[in-house]
């Protein structure tokens, strides 16, 4: 996972600490993986409180190998993190409730620094991840970060990026 997402080691970073930093900027993946499994190639949605679940079963997969990953990737940070995504734009409610991933679309998140949201293939992608979002442009403008935004490239986003 590590690779596919281009993520690094910070200097003197555990491997459990590694890998909840790693979980959680994988996250948003495995939602809009989870929406698109919904029979249909993700063209009807799926429930949020699927999403979820299906996302904290993959958290405790995880977590057998690396328990931190389970203590800190709790149901109520997942529940927040889903609707972040959904705040964003990354995930879109349908008419019926139902969650999708959108299309790829650039958004700027801060003056000098953007993001592409929708389904993308990271690795793909030029940029730097931080938190959950590959971000361009002038990373240190996240010191000014707030709110949802925060929660997407978090996890010690600036010092990581």
């Amino acid at each position: 996972m590590a690779v596919d997402l281009r993520l690094m080691r910070a200097p003197r970073e555990g491997d459990g600490d590694f890998a909840c930093r790693l979980a959680y900027s994988a996250l948003r993946f495995w939602m809009q993986a989870h929406c698109i499994d919904d029979g249909y190639g993700g063209a009807l949605g799926i429930a949020q409180e699927a999403v979820e679940r299906k996302a904290l079963q993959w958290v405790r997969s995880v977590g057998m190998a690396y328990p931190e990953v389970t203590a800190r990737l709790v149901p109520r940070l997942v529940h927040d993190y889903c609707n972040a995504l959904v705040a964003v734009g990354d995930l879109a409610v349908t008419d019926d409730g139902l969650l999708r991933c959108t299309v790829p679309h650039d958004v700027t998140i801060v003056p000098g620094v953007t993001t592409t949201l929708g389904l993308v293939d990271p690795s793909q992608e030029d940029g730097v991840l931080c938190g959950a979002m590959v971000v361009r442009g002038k990373v240190g403008n996240l010191n000014r970060l707030g709110g949802t935004w925060r929660m997407l490239c978090g996890w010690d986003t600036v010092s990581h990026c």
